[in-house]
C-alpha cells in the first residue's frame, strides 16, 4: 500500500510540475512572431515598384508603402528561410530544456531510489524480524551440522567398541591358548 501511494504522489509531482512548465512557457512569448498573409515579395529588388507601382496613391496605400519599406529596412519582415530558421530554433531550444530536464530527473530519481533503498536495506537488516530469521537458520544448520557430528562420532565410537570388543575377543583367546 505504502509503494501506491507513493506511485501516486510521484505521478501528482510530476504532472505538478509539467502543467507548470507548460503555463509558463505559454504565458511568456518566448517567440514573439505572427504570420502576416500579405503579397508582398521581400526578395524583390523594391517593395515601392511591386506594391506601388500605380502613380496616384490613396493616404492609405502610401502609409502601408512606407510602413512596408520601413519593416523592409528594419528587418523585421521575414524570408521564409528566416521564418523557418527561427521556428526551427525556437523548438530546438524547447527540445534541448526538456531534455535537459529529462536527464536532470532522471539522475534525481536514481538518487532517490538509490538512498530510499539503501535506508530500507538498513531498516530490514535492524529489524527484530530479521535478526530473528537469521538467528532461528544459523541455529537450525548449527544443529543439523551438530547432529551429523554427533552421528559421526557415535559410528566411530560403535567402530572403536566393536574393534575392542575383537581385540579383547583375541587377546582372551590368546590367553586361554598361552595356559594351556
Amino acid at each position: 500500500m505504502k509503494n501506491k501511494t507513493q506511485f501516486y504522489s510521484g505521478m501528482l509531482g510530476g504532472g505538478i510540475v509539467i502543467a507548470l512548465f507548460l503555463i509558463i512557457l505559454l504565458t511568456l512569448s518566448f517567440f514573439n512572431y505572427r504570420v502576416s498573409f500579405e503579397r508582398v515579395y521581400v526578395n524583390s529588388t523594391s517593395l515601392h515598384d511591386d506594391i506601388c507601382a500605380d502613380s496616384i496613391y490613396t493616404y492609405e496605400q502610401m502609409l502601408k508603402c512606407n510602413l512596408l519599406e520601413e519593416l523592409n529596412n528594419d528587418k523585421v519582415i521575414l524570408t521564409p528561410q528566416e521564418y523557418t530558421n527561427n521556428v526551427v530554433s525556437y523548438y530546438n531550444s524547447i527540445l534541448l530544456v526538456m531534455s535537459v530536464m529529462l536527464a536532470a530527473f532522471s539522475f534525481l530519481s536514481f538518487v532517490y531510489l538509490k538512498s530510499h533503498s539503501n535506508d530500507l536495506i538498513q531498516e530490514n537488516l535492524k529489524s527484530e524480524e530479521f535478526i530473528d530469521n537469521v538467528s532461528e537458520i544459523l541455529i537450525g544448520r548449527a544443529e543439523d551440522s551438530f547432529r551429523e557430528l554427533l552421528g559421526d562420532i557415535n559410528e566411530k565410537l560403535l567402530s572403536l567398541e566393536g574393534r575392542l570388543v575383537e581385540f579383547n575377543d583375541k587377546a582372551d583367546e590368546n590367553d586361554i591358548n598361552e595356559l594351556e
